[in-house]
């Protein structure tokens, strides 16, 4: 339990990806954001987990539905879209949060 969650928050910058396995949404997020600017120019790590293969997960970084996205920095969350979300501007946003030209006061990045 541990070892998985060090090995998350040890990467310097992870894009996390938190589904099920009944989640048909969760798989088409994966197949679209794992090859997107965000994570080649960024040099991420971009890893998918099966939260009810690991539900100790779900309390660990609080996830409450899936899909669950996440970005970690240095172990610390910066970024978090859950539940229904447009994918587009979920990576629209996660590209101007790490690119730093984001301008609209209205995305939440905390």
């Amino acid at each position: 339990m541990s070892n998985l969650i060090s090995t998350l928050i040890s990467k310097k910058k992870l894009l996390l990806l938190l589904g099920t396995s009944t989640c048909s949404i969760c798989e088409q997020i994966d197949k679209k954001i794992k090859n997107t600017r965000f994570v080649i120019e960024n040099n991420s790590d971009y890893t998918k987990i099966n939260i009810n293969e690991f539900p100790f997960l779900k309390g660990h970084f609080m996830v409450f539905s899936a899909p669950t996205i996440l970005f970690l920095e240095n172990g610390k969350e910066t970024y978090r879209k859950a539940g229904v979300f447009s994918l587009e501007q979920t990576i629209y946003e996660l590209e101007n949060h790490i690119f730093n030209q984001i301008q609209d006061p209205n995305v939440n990045l905390y």
